[in-house]
């Protein structure tokens, strides 16, 4: 990496260190009672508006000499979004609760290109590594959560941690030291992987930002509850297919996250890691995949940390915590296991209702959905885990022979399919709540929370059969695969992403009605946006050493 050059340096590091300063004082004048129209709340107002404006000119200057194209635009659309940002204020005498009260359309362009050009520069500065990665990802989301309005407090402590730790950095000489980019195992690191699976992978990653830019753009998410009505589609298929295609997305993540502990498990013993090294560390990306949520997710989806709220971020890390102590069980055991689990989800709710334990933190955490009242979880562990674990079984048949796991997953898969609609066509066990028969959108309108049977087999088996039908064709997709491979390889990076990028884009729709046509331009459009930050995340993932945190992200 070339460092720029010493008057570069020096006025940026001045702009910077300026900036942080005026920002890090900002909370401070929450602790004295001004009123809306105060003159310090006027000055403090002004003071962010530009210390933010410093900040970023001073970074860009920093990095200008290494950043590529993608770095460059996302300096401009943050500074564009910036520039809206001062400007809607401007018009409100940069009275905040004015400014709200006027909240327009080109206050929601500001946030949406804000946010999406401090993702891509983020992503850059991470990517070429001037600074502490973690730092400059702190003052990343921290003026993320600050332009979005999602907890203010911490998006201050965020920003203010982030940069005060940029600038010691640079201060104490650190950052004039040219910074060796590759380790000595990480020259020795063999990159090859299981393509299949990164690109089923990417694939799912793509398919589940409908979802989510749905409920931005659509205002509307159905949940499929075992004892609550499915939503109803009144033969509106567009509806009903554009719901229906992401519930292959789920099972296939822990699926395919299960296989991926036995990948890491095998790969990490070609390392010398011991059995005990593999387990702690699978524990720890499980505990940080739940953090990550409670810090990244909820704040976004609840404006709020939610600590009685959990997603699906929450049954991955649960699986992985239980599936690590599994994984020096043989594929016959961990067939079984899976298998029993799946069948005991189908009796499970109406039991633990039963008992009367339905409404009890540790049944919602573990064993029963539940999307009302404090406690609200839709991804119980066990339910998922059972998934993982035949994941697991796959993993463990690919390391011993690729062709045949392959083949058998195909039978698997097309066995699944075959049984769907005998489960459904019975409408007793594995149904949760029967089909109705009056039509195809009531018959594959199954039930997601928890994963009925009918559910399990429909989306497992067409995961089956995609990843063997990638498995055939990957050699041949020459270049079209790289968006794939790249999402797929950034697959955690990319979730907390979209839901940021997706909740400024549904700003727009305060002011333009939703419907089919713009949920899948927005989406589109987001993916477009998203695949170059996701794309300099993975150039610099793939830098780290394998015992980095950044590994797991």
């Amino acid at each position: 990496m070339e460092l720029p050059n010493h008057k570069a340096i020096h006025w940026s590091a001045v702009l910077a260190t300026l900036g942080a300063i005026i920002y890090i004082s900002l909370p401070f004048f929450k602790l004295f009672p001004f009123s809306n129209e105060s003159i310090p709340l006027l000055i403090m107002t002004i003071g962010w508006a530009i210390s933010v404006a410093i900040w970023l000119t001073g970074i860009y200057l920093w990095h200008k000499s290494d950043i590529q194209t993608t770095g460059h635009i996302g300096y401009v659309m943050s500074m564009a979004g910036h520039l809206l940002s001062v400007f809607w204020l401007y018009n409100s005498n940069f009275v905040i609760s004015e400014a709200i009260k006027a909240f327009s359309l080109e206050a929601a362009v500001a946030i949406i290109l804000f946010t999406s050009g401090i993702m891509i520069l983020g992503a850059t500065l991470i990517n070429v590594s001037s600074f502490p990665r973690l730092a400059t990802l702190f003052w990343v989301i921290g003026l993320i959560f600050d332009r979005a309005g999602l907890s203010k407090e911490l998006a201050w402590l965020l920003v203010a941690v982030g940069m005060i730790w940029c600038g010691i950095y640079f201060w104490i000489g650190i950052g004039n030291k040219k910074i060796s980019l590759l380790s000595a195992e990480n020259k020795s690191e063999n990159h090859q992987r299981f393509i299949p699976l990164d690109l089923l992978r990417g694939l799912i990653i793509i398919v589940m930002a409908i979802d989510h830019a749905s409920l931005y753009i659509l205002k509307t998410h159905p949940f499929e509850i075992w004892n609550t009505s499915v939503a109803g589609y009144f033969s509106n298929s567009g509806a009903f297919l554009t719901r229906f295609i992401t519930h292959f997305c789920a099972p296939g993540f822990f699926f395919l996250m299960g296989a991926g502990m036995i990948l890491f498990a095998a790969s990490r013993k070609k390392k010398n890691w011991s059995q005990g090294r593999i387990i702690r560390q699978l524990i720890f990306r499980g505990c940080l995949i739940i953090v990550l949520e409670k810090i990244l997710w909820t704040t976004v989806v609840w404006r709020t940390l939610g600590y009685t709220k959990f997603g699906v971020l929450f049954g991955l890390g649960g699986a992985m915590l239980i599936g690590s102590l599994l994984i020096r069980f043989n594929k016959y055991i961990l067939l079984m296991l899976g298998l029993a689990g799946i069948l005991i989800t189908q009796m499970l709710p109406q039991f633990i209702t039963d008992i009367g334990f339905y409404d009890h933190p540790i049944a919602i955490l573990l064993l029963v959905p539940q999307s009302m009242g404090t406690w609200i979880n839709t991804y119980p562990v066990i339910p998922w885990l059972s998934i993982s674990v035949l994941g697991m079984v796959f993993g463990k048949e690919l390391l011993k022979d690729s062709g045949k796991a392959y083949l058998k997953l195909l039978v698997a898969g097309l066995i699944c399919l075959i049984l769907f609609p005998i489960v459904r066509l019975t409408g007793g066990f594995g149904n949760f709540q029967p089909p109705s028969l009056q039509g195809w959108i009531e018959f594959l309108n199954v039930v997601k929370y928890p994963p009925s049977l009918g559910f399990t087999l429909i989306t497992l088996g067409v995961n089956f059969v995609l990843l063997f039908l990638f498995e055939k064709i990957h050699r041949k997709l020459g270049i079209w695969k790289t968006p794939l491979l790249v999402f797929g390889k950034t697959a955690l990076f990319f979730y907390f992403a979209h839901w940021f990028l997706f909740s400024a884009v549904g700003l727009l729709f305060f002011f333009i009605k939703g419907n089919l046509l713009w949920l899948y331009a927005g989406w589109a459009v987001g993916l477009l946006m998203l695949y170059p930050t996701c794309k300099q995340y993975l150039e610099f993932k793939q830098r780290t050493s394998p015992a980095s945190i950044w590994r797991l992200i």
